[in-house]
């Protein structure tokens, strides 16, 4: 017995392979993402997990304010010590 997809799956998939912004699978992701983050606690908006989706942020960056953001929670924001990268360069 051969399944067939259903319509949404095939466009999910279809939009999966290509990368197509603005898609129902782009859009989905970026909710899905964003949902997840907020209920772990993160103070992102939903437009800055967008950006970040739109344009691949730097992981580092996005750990550097996740951080910030817990230490102001915290109450500790002045505890901060930031460290270069490893790849980080002096120019």
């Amino acid at each position: 017995m051969t399944s067939q997809m259903s319509p949404l799956h095939a466009a999910l998939r279809e939009q999966k392979e290509t990368k197509m912004k603005g898609g129902i699978y782009h859009k989905t992701q970026i909710n899905l993402t964003y949902n997840s983050n907020h209920i772990e606690g993160s103070r992102l908006t939903h437009d800055q997990t967008r950006y970040i989706f739109e344009t691949r942020s730097n992981l580092y960056n996005i750990a550097m304010l996740r951080r910030i953001q817990y230490l102001k929670k915290v109450g500790r924001a002045g505890t901060l010590v930031v460290r270069s990268r490893p790849n980080d360069r002096n120019i």
